[in-house]
């Protein structure tokens, strides 16, 4: 099977483990590491990344790969470039600081590429997601519970149309 990869990006806390375990088709793989700084405990554990399958056909796998920033993808990028499609950012309305995460995000892949991505808005309404990050109306915004698997299918449709209308402008 060819695979084709989606990243799901955004800050601690914000659901990207809990939609990919809602969605994949397999027992998610993840691995993990060490917490740091003040608020977490010396030995609590966060997921460093987890990665999700989906078969859409006999002959393509769609794989959902969570990170929790740039810095990760950055440092991670060969894992994720080989059939990357683009990006889903999540932002939850119950995670503050993810809009400020998410501003930065966007303006790190602006500057790549025509790489495919749209805003997953986690319990928060598209239009109030949108005016927390002050954006302009190009970006698509997608609002979702992550604890609904159906949500979760609807984000990644919204994604994969947003993929293929931007494919085919560049065609």
């Amino acid at each position: 099977m060819k695979p084709i990869k989606i990243v799901v990006m955004g800050p601690r806390g914000v659901g990207k483990t809990t939609m990919i375990k809602k969605i994949s088709q397999i027992t998610i793989a993840s691995t993990s590491k060490l917490g740091t700084g003040s608020r977490k405990k010396s030995n609590s554990r966060k997921n460093a990344m987890d990665v999700g399958r989906i078969n859409i056909s006999s002959d393509y796998a769609l794989y959902l790969f969570s990170c929790q920033g740039m810095e990760q993808l950055i440092d991670s990028w060969e894992t994720y470039a080989d059939g990357l499609i683009g990006f889903i950012l999540i932002v939850d309305g119950e995670v503050k600081e993810s809009f400020r995460k998410a501003k930065k995000a966007i303006k790190i892949i602006k500057s790549k590429d025509d790489i495919p991505y749209i805003v997953g808005s986690n319990r928060i309404s598209e239009k109030d997601a949108k005016k927390e990050m002050d954006l302009e109306n190009e970006i698509k915004i997608q609002a979702f519970d992550a604890n609904n698997k159906n949500d979760v299918k609807v984000l990644v449709n919204s994604f994969l149309e947003t993929a293929l209308q931007l494919l085919k402008k560049a065609n």
